[in-house]
């Protein structure tokens, strides 16, 4: 699978889908890099994924950007 960033197309190997759902409310696939890296990729709302955010990550300047953008 490709995926289109900023920085061009990057190219995943597709290991696995796993659903959306309504109990979940998100699906995630799970991908291989071209390093051999394995990547879980979640989407989902906003409210259900920032819940699973570890404190640090909530503390990020990315996060807080994001965060702003969408609330």
């Amino acid at each position: 699978m490709t995926i289109k960033t900023p920085k061009g197309a990057v190219k995943y190997k597709l290991l696995n889908v796993c659903a959306f759902t309504s109990t979940r409310k998100r699906m995630s696939v799970i991908v291989e890099d071209k390093e051999k890296k394995i990547w879980l990729m979640c989407k989902g709302a906003d409210s259900v994924i920032t819940e699973r955010l570890s404190h640090a990550s909530l503390n990020s300047e990315i996060f807080k950007e994001t965060d702003r953008v969408v609330t």
